[in-house]
């Protein structure tokens, strides 16, 4: 489905305000009926007769006040791809929503993607959190050529920062890179990466080292210490300032949040800066914070939903039609739609 677009102002524009009724009326029904059929804003000579009473007026009014040009065989909006989407724009979308759903009804190859990935962003490398709804970190695919079909080399876990940071661009274009795939690690050090626990990281790289280094050269303490750096974006593990972020956020909100997101809240604050008493700063930070629980606090664990249906979008299990927007909640997996 193909919107036209009229602005809100429109009603007092020097070209439509003292304008006659019927010219107005055939503007939106010719606008109207161009998105639908994908005409770019060209009207043919005998469609304003279909749509207007005294057509012969109307035309003459929207040609004089700028609004329709003539042209061969017909007449043309003014400015129509300035505020209406192109019929290229329009079958680019169509059929970029028709591949998303082709791949979220292929649950074969993106369990494929995740087991390659292990879950981590391709272009950030932070660990994704499928079903984070608009976090930052929610997990999504991506495909590095926005252009191509949905086939495991095209395919790559993304979060959802990187996703919108990319577009429809290729990495090259949007000027990132694609990292290589995580290599195997071991249950110890993959714990560690998902709990994102600085006590956690700490056993899990000790039993790495320990158990896993024989069996697995390649893994080493750095490994897993990089792996949980990037998970929470420059971590900051300073034990003075973790523990000053938990006791203020603890005074703002009355609630005591863990080390690692204490960590996490200590990269949002700081940003790279490197200021000469960091305490002081992220205090500063917290206590001016106007919203402190919505932006400090964890975000809730998402409730147990029921297994995927495969008919629906997978992230907010709601349907889509044939033209991508919104049909409502799954009846078979959105748990609203079942209690209703």
């Amino acid at each position: 489905m193909a919107w036209f677009n009229v602005d809100d102002s429109f009603y007092d524009h020097p070209k439509a305000w003292d304008a006659p009724d019927c010219a107005l009326a055939l503007w939106v029904r010719a606008g109207s009926w161009s998105s639908r059929n994908l005409t770019d804003g060209f009207v043919p000579t005998g469609m304003p007769a279909r749509f207007c009473g005294d057509h012969e007026t109307a035309v003459r009014e929207l040609l004089d006040r700028g609004l329709w040009i003539r042209t061969k065989g017909g007449y043309q909006f003014h400015d129509w791809t300035d505020w209406n989407s192109s019929k290229e724009a329009v079958k680019a979308k169509r059929t970029a929503n028709a591949r998303r759903q082709a791949l979220f009804r292929d649950p074969v190859l993106k369990q494929a993607v995740r087991e390659r990935d292990q879950d981590f962003c391709r272009y950030c490398g932070a660990l994704v959190r499928w079903g984070g709804g608009r976090s930052p970190l929610a997990g999504t695919y991506d495909h590095i050529d926005p252009l191509g079909d949905n086939t495991y080399d095209n395919l790559v876990v993304s979060c959802l920062g990187c996703n919108a940071r990319k577009g429809g661009r290729t990495p090259f274009q949007a000027g990132m890179k694609v990292l290589d795939p995580p290599k195997p690690e071991s249950n110890a050090s993959r714990n560690a990466i998902r709990n994102a626990s600085v006590e956690a990281s700490s056993n899990a790289s000790h039993n790495a080292s320990e158990y896993s280094y024989q069996s697995n050269p390649d893994l080493s303490v750095v490994d897993v210490v990089d792996h949980l750096s990037r998970r929470i974006a420059r971590t900051y593990e300073d034990d003075d300032l973790v523990r000053a972020i938990v006791d203020s956020i603890h005074a703002r909100t009355g609630q005591v949040i863990p080390a690692a997101h204490a960590s996490i809240i200590a990269a949002q604050i700081l940003e790279g800066r490197r200021p000469d008493n960091p305490i002081a700063y992220v205090q500063k930070a917290i206590t001016s914070e106007k919203n402190p629980k919505g932006r400090f606090l964890p975000e809730p664990e998402v409730p147990a939903r029921p297994d995927w249906c495969g008919e629906c979008r997978e992230s907010t299990r709601r349907l889509e039609d044939e033209d991508g927007y919104d049909a409502g909640p799954c009846p078979k997996c959105n748990p609203k739609a079942r209690a209703s």
